[in-house]
């Protein structure tokens, strides 16, 4: 059985294909609304994740740099100087660890200015700790005086230092430029869903009410009518609205009606017809009946 056969499908069809029409709208708006949730997810595995990177290896830098003050204050002792020269060893491995890890994400987020800023971070690194060698040499060279050992790497690590925060401000800024872009494109979406979805319920509204109205109000309309003139014994006019569905049942049964009604009418205006012809000769007989009557009667008196 198709649409056009049955009432009951065509208005669940159009339920149907409207709740359909809103979920589309829903999924293309969820769709929009989870691109901006992966770029915030890129955001966190990229560009974050290289600010930690950094943010480490800044940290890292000043406790290396810490711990060579360790060496100058405590390194008269032979223990002491083993314990802390091996500490900043140990920052040391770390920074440059921090930074291999930040110029291989700089790789993956094909940011090769990025790389070339670390791997130039790097190399004043490593470049600072043959300094910091040689410094020890010189602090050893002078009995385990601090301030010879100061004086040889005096303000070699202000350079790395000053790259360090630069890069740190850098990414700090761009990760926020980023972020916002991402806010903006999801207040930008939820917005566009919002007037998509509304957009989509007028139409349906609109269109439903236009379905309704056409197909449902318009020939409830004409069947109200047909029975009003009906029921006023007006049978020149039957309907020709052509359906199959539960309407156009109903109509085939007022048409049906309107037939059975006519021919009843007219069935019944023959016999008033037939009744009023009948009664006609009656009282043609009864006047006959009634002459002749008086007729014998005059007869009878005059005899008399």
């Amino acid at each position: 059985m198709s649409l056009k056969d049955s009432l009951r499908k065509q208005l669940l069809g159009l339920l149907i294909g409207g709740m359909v029409l809103v979920m589309l709208v829903a999924g293309f708006c969820l769709r929009y609304l989870t691109a901006s949730l992966d770029d915030y997810q890129r955001l966190l595995a990229q560009p974050v994740q290289a600010l930690t990177l950094v943010d480490e290896a800044n940290l890292q830098f000043k406790i290396q740099v810490q711990e060579w003050k360790n060496v100058l204050l405590r390194g008269k002792d032979a223990a002491n100087l083993t314990k802390y020269w091996q500490q900043f060893e140990a920052q040391e491995q770390k920074v440059s660890g921090q930074l291999t890890a930040l110029i291989r994400l700089a790789d993956v987020m094909h940011a090769p200015e990025l790389a070339a800023q670390v791997q130039r971070l790097q190399q004043e690194h490593s470049d600072l700790g043959l300094a910091y060698r040689n410094g020890k040499a010189a602090f050893l060279a002078a009995g385990a005086d601090p301030f010879a050992g100061d004086k040889a790497v005096k303000g070699i690590d202000r350079a790395a230092s000053e790259q360090m925060s630069a890069l740190v401000a850098k990414l700090h800024s761009d990760a926020q430029r980023q972020s916002q872009a991402i806010a903006e494109q999801a207040v930008l979406a939820s917005r566009l869903g919002a007037g998509l979805l509304l957009t989509a319920a007028i139409l349906i509204t609109l269109f439903s009410g236009w379905l309704i109205s056409r197909h449902i109000v318009t020939p409830l309309q004409l069947l109200t009518e047909h029975l009003t003139h009906l029921s006023r014994g007006e049978f020149h006019q039957r309907l020709t609205l052509v359906r199959r569905d539960e309407l156009g049942q109903l109509m085939t049964a007022a048409n049906t009606l309107r037939d059975f009604l006519a021919e009843t009418f007219g069935q019944l205006r023959s016999s008033h017809d037939q009744l009023d012809e009948a009664s006609r000769e009656l009282r043609q007989i009864s006047g006959l009946l009634t002459t002749g009557t008086q007729d014998q009667l005059s007869r009878t008196d005059m005899v008399a």
